[in-house]
């Protein structure tokens, strides 16, 4: 396990140890808490920022972890940094220009991509509505598989709570909404959710996140060992053994 879990964590370190070196003499020309700042902000850049620091007690993270948040410190960090955009000082600086920077890469690299795939003839649309359920994706064979992950996730709320700011009837139908399928709030959270407190919302109305009813004994077998395997361990059991193509390959 130790390869892999060094393969997960050493992008994270080496992307906080090469800005904090790039970094590293702006910081000091805030003032003795410059480098705290920056150390910090990097924390939030890259989902690592530390819930002891924050005052969160180990029995609150264990109960996040396990019931409520699927990546806590993740979400923790992402909301954070979002607070620090409208801040001063040095943080508010390294949060605006962070999150202008993901922006701008993550639609050229969407878009690159895209243009890549038409080039070598395997054709492709570009999406780039955050309104739209297809915002970011790419059609692999009879698959649709998208950018996933906090920041996707939360253009889409933006972009539907933006759209009641002047659409008068748009307001009055999202106050109206308070369903766990089709409010953007309750989706927002429910997407956040941990796989215990997610079999919690689809026991409660009788469905999955997409919508898909669960009546069955079978059914609800089926659904609550896939939610509770981890992701690759899903997927790997329950595709068809027999795909051909780009996905079978893969």
């Amino acid at each position: 396990a130790r390869p892999f879990e060094r393969a997960f964590i050493a992008p994270g370190d080496l992307i906080r140890l090469e800005y904090y070196r790039a970094m590293r003499n702006t910081a000091l020309k805030a003032g003795p808490e410059g480098l705290d700042q920056l150390a910090g902000m990097l924390n939030k850049m890259t989902g690592a920022m530390s819930s002891d620091a924050a005052g969160i007690s180990r029995f609150v993270q264990a109960v996040e972890r396990g019931i409520l948040f699927f990546s806590p410190r993740y979400t923790r960090s992402s909301i954070s940094l979002l607070s620090d955009f409208v801040s001063g000082g040095l943080e508010g600086r390294l949060a605006r220009e962070s999150l202008l920077g993901m922006l701008g890469l993550g639609v050229v690299s969407y878009v690159t991509l895209v243009e890549s795939l038409n080039k070598a003839g395997v054709k492709q649309e570009l999406h780039l509505d955050p309104s739209e359920s297809s915002f970011m994706t790419f059609n692999i064979g009879d698959d649709v598989v998208g950018v996933g992950g906090f920041w996707t996730q939360f253009a889409k709320l933006t972009s539907r709570l933006a759209e009641t700011a002047w659409d008068e009837d748009a307001r009055q139908e999202f106050m109206a909404d308070d369903t766990v399928r089709t409010n953007p709030i309750i989706r927002f959270i429910r997407g956040r959710s941990a796989p215990f407190a997610g079999i919690g919302w689809d026991i409660a109305i009788g469905e999955d996140y997409l919508g898909r009813p669960i009546e069955s004994s079978m059914d609800w077998t089926n659904h609550i060992g896939t939610q509770s395997m981890p992701i690759w361990m899903e997927a790997g059991l329950i595709a068809n053994p027999y795909r051909t193509g780009r996905v079978g390959v893969a």
